[in-house]
Formats: structure tokens, sequence, C-alpha cells
């Protein structure tokens, strides 16, 4: 039936537009079977020799003549590799997930093996979900594609079986990608939701469920959560927020990507993708003249945590994370500072005095500052400094504002606050909090001809 996968316990045969399959009709006696696998760790830390060895063995008990050299995902395909596939009558290239940091993309490589390879049959076998790679259903450029969830041993026998078996041609046709429904997210749905972020982040990202429901809440379009249901139970299975602050003074808008999160039984079946789509789709409709992964303030996630292998899904969708330039990677972290190992000596021999913004009888001290702070923020690519010295027009937290002076010239800013202070700043900067209730902090610094190297990507 239209949509549905050919399917060999666990082994899915997507397309073979080359009909080549089942691999015995176009390999003879003596012809070499080339296999290229990526060298990487393998599935069961306990195993010590290369994980695809298994599929060579399995391959060989089809056809005796199989080759199989690995590429390193740092190097990819060697002059080395170039040669053995000019010898070669079929290409098996193997694909073990998306790139880690720092790496290139497999399928790039798997791009370079299949240009060198010519006109041979060239077979793609992902140990992952195509979606993961940034592949769809509707892709063309590879025309023989094999699927499994994983590269462990059975999974990789069930493949080589399924390449040599004989596979109904009636049964190959294209899989259509499952849609699935985005919602706007109901107030009833936050315990799930919090239970969801902690099962689906590292231990150091929990927070207090009162902190997260604060920096979630939704009003005047600032911040917009989504959410998808498994259709069966109803359950929230994953969950996307957006944010929409003003970068400077001139109302222009920064749209920021706070988070895309499905639960870990869930994923590889396109949630994200729609979570992702919903989550563009929003903010662009603001008319936003920037747009970030991970949020400036309210400072939920700065962007992709380093030890999450999440980079490559989000590169595969136009994110770069190269470092190359401003707002592409940079690393990015808050210091944790213990006071008693502060030295305050040679502040007041450096010229400049430091204190706060007096609440009362304020208001000309407090739009000096928000002048400063306009001005001195589009050197700092906006970051959301003016949003949130916003948030305390009006407050007795406007005396949370620290100003320094060089003579009687105002040179910086800053915000300082604490977790239980009540301070708006403190809402949208959970953190400290998590650490505990004394724990403050110093936020949105303006210091005059201070330049940044612009939003980070990574956090």
């Amino acid at each position: 039936m239209p949509g549905e996968q050919f399917r060999r316990h666990g082994a899915v045969l997507v397309r073979d537009d080359q009909e080549c399959l089942p691999l015995s009709k176009v390999l003879a006696e003596g012809d070499l079977l080339y296999l290229l696998t990526p060298l990487v760790p393998p599935a069961d830390p306990s195993v010590s020799t290369d994980p695809f060895d298994p599929l060579g063995r399995a391959l060989a008990k089809h056809h005796r003549w199989v080759r199989h050299v690995p590429y390193t995902p740092q190097r990819g395909i060697t002059d080395d590799h170039v040669a053995h596939i000019g010898f070669a009558r079929v290409v098996i290239f193997v694909i073990s997930g998306p790139p880690a940091a720092g790496q290139k993309s497999q399928v790039s490589f798997m791009e370079a093996a299949r240009s060198a390879g010519n006109q041979r049959p060239q077979v793609v076998l992902a140990c992952c979900s195509l979606e993961d790679l940034g592949i769809g259903p509707a892709e063309k450029t590879f025309p023989t594609v094999v699927e499994i969830s994983g590269y462990s041993r059975g999974e990789l026998e069930l493949a080589a079986d399924l390449l040599f078996g004989s596979p109904t041609p009636t049964l190959a046709v294209q899989r259509e990608p499952r849609r699935w429904s985005v919602e706007a997210r109901k107030s009833e749905d936050m315990p799930t939701i919090y239970d969801l972020w902690c099962e689906a982040l590292p231990e150091r990202f929990r927070l207090d469920r009162v902190a997260l429901q604060l920096i979630l809440r939704e009003g005047s379009g600032y911040c917009q959560n989504k959410v998808v249901r498994d259709p069966t139970t109803r359950q929230v299975v994953g969950f996307c927020t957006t944010f929409t602050t003003y970068l400077y003074s001139d109302k222009s808008l920064l749209g920021s990507v706070a988070a895309v999160i499905v639960k870990p039984s869930h994923r590889r079946q396109g949630i994200g993708s729609a979570l992702l789509a919903s989550a563009l789709g929003t903010v662009k409709s603001h008319g936003v003249v920037r747009l970030q992964l991970g949020t400036t303030y309210p400072r939920l996630l700065y962007g992709v945590p380093m030890d999450m292998k999440t980079e490559g899904w989000f590169a595969k969708r136009g994110w770069r994370f190269d470092g190359t330039e401003p707002g592409t990677g940079q690393e990015a972290c808050d210091w944790l500072l213990d006071m008693n190992d502060w030295n305050t000596k040679g502040l007041s021999s450096s010229g400049l005095a430091f204190r706060f913004l007096d609440f009362v009888g304020s208001q000309q001290e407090y739009d000096e500052a928000m002048e400063f702070v306009a001005r001195e923020s589009t050197h700092q690519d906006g970051m959301g400094f003016y949003h949130l010295y916003g948030r305390l027009h009006g407050t007795p937290h406007m005396g949370d504002i620290m100003l320094g002076f060089e003579g009687r010239r105002l040179v910086a800013t800053a915000i300082l606050y604490t977790p239980r202070s009540g301070s708006p700043v403190s809402e949208d900067i959970p953190w400290p909090g998590a650490i505990g209730s004394e724990v403050g902090g110093v936020a949105c610094i303006c210091i005059t001809g201070m330049v940044s190297p612009g939003a980070s990507t990574k956090s």
C-alpha cells in the first residue's frame, strides 16, 4: 500500500531506483563488492573490534569477494578510497549517524564516493533515521537506500540479508513521513512538560518546576509554547518554546528558538522537525530582524549544550556551528565566582566610581541609563539588553541597576539580582536559583567601547 515500507525484521528498503537489489543479480563470480564504513566507536562498549566487521562477514556469506575498508569522520574519502572504488562492481556506503561536534557530515563523504564510482551501483546503508541526516523521503540523489535503526550485530546482519534477499518490487515503495499535529500548549500540560524537560536534558540543566513555569509564561506574543501529543494517549511527547524580544530602542525584534525537546522514546519520527518548523513560523510571523537558536534573555538555553549530540540535527536544518563568524557557534558560559576570592583592591585608583541608580526621584537618571544602553548595545549586537532594562521601569528594582562613572560621564551599566529578590530579572535568569537562593548575578553589562563577538549559538 502507498506509504508503506518494505521491512524485514527492522531493515527498511527506502528505495531502489537503480534496481540493483538483490545484489546477487548484479554481482558475478569474482566481482568486487566494496564496503565503506565509518571509523566509529562500537555500539557495545565491551566490543573492541571494528563495529562493522559483522556486516562484512554477513555480506561474505552471500558473496565471497568483499573488500571492507573504513573511512574516518575527519578525513572522509581519500585518494586510496577512490582507487579501490575504481576496481569495484558495487559500492556499499555506510553512514552511522549525524556528525558530532567538529566533524563533517558523512553524507558529504557518501556523495564524494558516489562521484568517484561513476556509474557503478552504490547502496547507502543508513544506521539511523534519514530525517536525522536531513534526507527527506523525496530526495532522489541517493537512488538505493536501506535504513536500520543502529549498527548492532543483529541489525547489520539483517541489512545484509535484505541486500541479497528477494524483496517484492511492489512493496519497495517510497515512504511518506508521518504528519504530526503541533498545538498550542495548555495550562494543564505544564507538569508533563516539566517531566519531559527533566527526562530529555542532562541533570545539570534541571530547574525548579516553578522557575521553569515562570520563564515559560505566555503573554503579548513574548513567549509562545507548542506541543506535539501522542495521537493515542494524548500525552505530550514533544515541546518547543520561542521568545520574541526587543533588540534595540527602535522596537526591532529578536526571535529566539529557545528549546526543541522530544521524548527519547519518540525520537526519529519527525516530531522535532515538525516542532522546529512551527517555531520558525511563529517567530518569523512577528517580523523579526534576527533569528537565533538559543536565548539571550530570558536565559533559558543559550544554544545547543556542548555534550548533547544535537548539533548535527540542527546543522542539517540550516544552522551553522563552524565558529567562523559571529553567531555561528562560539562557545559561551556563565562564570561562577566565590566572592571570597574576589580582589577589589585597585578599583578606586582606576578613576572609576560605581553606585546604584537611586529609585526615588531617579527618572531622569534612568532615562539617561536607557539612552546609554540603547547606544552601547548597538555595538554588542543587541543581545537582549535593552529589553531587560526596560522590564525594570517603574518598579523598585530600577534600583538594581549599577552605574559606572568616569568623573561625571556614565561609562558602564549592569543589572544585579538575587533569586529571592523578586526582581523580574531573576525570573528571566533562573540558573543561579538552581544553585541556591543566595547565589546572585550580574547581567546585561554595557561598557563604553566594548565590542561583542556576536550572539553565540552554543552553550
